[in-house]
């Protein structure tokens, strides 16, 4: 999930844009790159700029509520005017923490602790007052010096935004804003900016569980910011997932590309693993989830380079980092994981005690595991243990929510209890073995799930 996160799941106009997107005609037209302003006022500038932004709210929010928003920024323009004196970046801050966060009553918070991580992003639910991201805030408080003409920089480490100016730069921690020494004289421009901002929208709709969200504003934020490496990032991952091979090439390219801007990053290497494991190239896969392994010995590193060793039959080299990982401090689920795998290595391997004990160690913590009891009952069905296999396919059933792996595995109970009635077991336990519902009962159940799912059948 995380990786997502998942995990982990990205838009400034320029040439190499306009390769991936020949037609940019999907671009929201509204969000396309304006024809340069007349004027080259960095006021003008920036008024356009918070124009740009509510116009990303558009779909979102009425009219009246864009409209209380404008007067509330004017608002904040007014009373920071009025109070303001000599524009010295203690008494801005002051300010600001006085006007925009006590009065306007604004509540800037991490993204995960946000009830709504989508909203929060946009500019007019912050100028209503209540919860707001730290990168929308700072961004607001931006735009209200831009329109005071306050001399500042914006500036970036890693994707979180700070205002520089010139010794010290303002930022937002445990919810105040705070002075600390500056040293970058790197600066954002305005079309950076507008890619953040949508890269930033993009990870609040990943949070709120709106895919489709997410897909858009990760791809404007690569529209307007291609330069950036967590921007790349973050798209090149999308176009993995896309069915054209021309941009899962162009995905690929961007990641390799983010990498050699982020070395530290782990999650670049790990992504690179995972589509080479997909695309069935193991040795390319082991290579990146190595080198994931070398920036941080992640369980999810761990795990996929265990699975990537068994698919080059290197088994022993997988079984070693499985057990390895197994002493170490896991999460339930993070166990499961490994006794599910190793039980069905074990298994292939004819360590048949091993790999039993393993996939019955995952179901004593938790049953609704229809891998494992699947598994299980094809291994007794192998070993021609009717009753076993019965039980266990019964139990697989049960918790497969796949229409079609139930009815393989009811085409295998129909066999199992023929096999049973004719087989030399006394009476009481081919009883044992048929207590439940009979076949034909089971098969009527299925066919009505099935049409449930589909009317048009049951005509």
């Amino acid at each position: 999930m995380k990786r997502l996160l998942l995990f982990s799941l990205l838009l400034l106009g320029c040439g190499s844009s306009q390769e991936v997107f020949e037609d940019v005609s999907h671009i929201p037209r509204e969000f396309r790159e304006k024809p340069a302003l007349k004027t080259p006022s960095q006021k003008k500038e920036f008024r356009h700029f918070r124009q740009w932004l509510l116009r990303i709210a558009q779909p979102y929010f009425s009219e009246e509520i864009l409209e209380e928003a404008k007067l509330k920024l004017d608002y904040f323009l007014s009373r920071f005017r009025s109070s303001l004196g000599e524009k010295t970046p203690k008494r801005l801050v002051q300010l600001a923490n006085q006007i925009l966060l006590k009065e306007g009553e604004i509540r800037p918070l991490p993204l995960e602790k946000l009830k709504k991580p989508f909203f929060a992003h946009l500019l007019p639910y912050l100028l209503k007052g209540g919860e707001g991201s730290e990168f929308t805030t700072l961004l607001l408080l931006g735009l209200l010096f831009k329109e005071m003409g306050v001399p500042f920089a914006w500036q970036t480490e890693e994707d979180k935004l700070f205002l520089a100016f010139r010794k010290k730069a303002l930022t937002l921690q445990s919810g105040q804003f705070h002075l600390r020494p500056f040293s970058s004289s790197v600066s954002l421009s305005l079309k950076s900016l507008k890619g953040l901002y949508c890269y930033h929208l993009g990870k609040a709709a990943l949070f709120a569980k709106e895919p489709k969200e997410a897909s858009k504003y990760f791809q404007l934020a690569y529209y307007y910011a291609p330069e950036r490496a967590e921007i790349q990032k973050t798209y090149g991952a999308l176009l993995l997932q896309r069915a054209s091979e021309e941009e899962v090439e162009e995905g690929e390219r961007l990641l390799r590309k983010a990498f050699q801007a982020r070395p530290f990053d782990s999650e670049i290497p790990l992504l690179l693993g995972d589509f080479y494991y997909r695309r069935r190239e193991f040795q390319e896969a082991k290579k990146w989830y190595k080198q994931a392994l070398k920036l941080q010995k992640s369980f999810e590193a761990y795990f996929s380079l265990a699975r990537t060793y068994y698919q080059l039959g290197e088994r022993e080299k997988s079984l070693s980092l499985l057990n390895a990982l197994l002493h170490t401090n896991l999460t339930k689920e993070e166990k499961l994981k490994i006794w599910l795998f190793r039980g069905n290595l074990y298994l292939e391997e004819g360590r048949e005690k091993k790999g039993l004990e393993d996939l019955k160690q995952a179901l004593a913590v938790k049953k609704e595991l229809p891998e494992a009891w699947g598994t299980l009952a094809n291994y007794y069905f192998r070993k021609k243990q009717w009753l076993k296999a019965l039980k266990y396919f019964r139990h697989y059933i049960q918790y497969e929510k796949d229409m079609r792996f139930r009815k393989a595995a009811l085409a295998k109970i129909e066999v199992l209890e023929e096999k049973i009635r004719t087989s030399s077991l006394k009476e009481p336990e081919v009883q044992t073995g048929l207590e439940e519902k009979s076949a034909e009962e089971r098969m009527e159940t299925l066919k009505r799930l099935v049409n449930s799912q589909n009317p048009k059948k049951e005509e």
